[in-house]
């Protein structure tokens, strides 16, 4: 027996290329997490209930290039970096300037920049944090070679929500399970 379907026909203003599935995928997250779930909001005070992991961005103003334009002999231009040379990493401009650092039990830590929020409910998978004592764990957090790079300003924090279900092993800290909240924002 075979069933014959009807062809597909394609439709460019519903099946075109413009679709976004970041919304469709955060939501979709979001509906795995546990419903007792609280969503970090800006200003919020946390603290950690247990030594943990946090993953760690370093901030870092890499050099800003030159560029000139070459004409070419059919008359047309060509715009190139200065010198024609292009950046490369090196110990001194750390290619990826983030990483993973231990956080100790009891630190706090407030929720900044504005949460990683998608659609109108504002409940963010992740937060932007920064530690109380931001200065004090700043060489056990960034690595020297982050640090002395030039044009180095600073760190943040970075944790998901919560562990969905579907998660297995524990990558890294989560704000519900390794923080607890001390100071809410009204």
């Amino acid at each position: 027996m075979h069933i014959i379907l009807p062809s597909l026909k394609w439709n460019k203003v519903i099946d075109g290329f413009d679709f976004d599935f970041g919304p469709c995928k955060e939501y979709y997250e979001r509906s795995q997490l546990p419903p007792d779930t609280i969503f970090p909001r800006l200003g919020q005070i946390w603290e950690a209930i247990r030594d943990c992991e946090v993953g760690f961005r370093a901030s870092i103003a890499w050099p800003e290039f030159r560029f000139i334009k070459h004409r070419c002999g059919d008359g047309s231009e060509v715009t190139m970096p200065d010198g024609g040379l292009v950046f490369a990493p090196s110990k001194a401009h750390p290619a990826y300037p983030w990483g993973r650092a231990q956080f100790p039990k009891g630190e706090r830590v407030q929720v900044v920049e504005g949460p990683h929020y998608c659609g109108s409910d504002q409940k963010a998978l992740r937060a932007c944090l920064q530690p109380l004592r931001y200065e004090e764990l700043h060489e056990q957090i960034v690595p020297k070679e982050f640090r002395n790079a030039p044009g180095y300003s600073g760190y943040r924090l970075y944790v998901s929500t919560a562990r969905p279900r579907w998660r297995l092993n524990k990558e890294t800290a989560y704000l519900n399970q390794d923080f607890r909240l001390v100071g809410d924002v009204t």
